[in-house]
């Protein structure tokens, strides 16, 4: 079988999850307010197009930013971002992963009933709200 392969900018990897799709992860150091910190990012955005690298790594380090203002923020996270087109301007979503916890979080309140609908077991949006609380608390 035959790939299509793809340019991937600089300090990309580019790989096929098991359902065919392309997404992106990209790992490097920031250094926020004195302090480095690995960030790792996640994106299933068509980096192939101009720019676009450039814009998720802004937005990464923006997020993580954000992020590292909180004290129980957690060292060993992941974040997923995607564009999203509104009219003539592109915005980002995102959400993070804490893998050892197996949880996603926001920093700040987000309504992820779209995101988490095709989670087995999960009757009430609040029972993953209640373990992510939980969890972030421990960290």
């Amino acid at each position: 079988m035959h790939y299509f392969r793809r340019p991937v900018p600089p300090g990309w990897k580019v790989y096929t999850h098991p359902e065919g799709c392309l997404y992106y992860c990209y790992e490097t150091v920031v250094n926020f307010d004195g302090c480095s910190r690995n960030i790792h990012v996640t994106t299933q955005a068509d980096l192939a197009h101009d720019r676009i690298a450039e814009t998720i790594e802004n937005l990464a380090k923006l997020a993580y930013s954000h992020a590292c203002q909180y004290p129980s923020f957690p060292m060993n996270v992941d974040l997923v971002l995607e564009l999203k087109d509104v009219g003539e301007t592109v915005t980002g979503g995102y959400y993070f992963v804490h893998h050892e916890n197996r949880c996603l979080f926001w920093l700040q309140d987000f309504d992820a009933t779209f995101i988490l609908r095709e989670c087995c077991g999960v009757t009430e949006l609040s029972h993953k709200r209640k373990f992510c609380e939980l969890i972030l608390d421990r960290v």
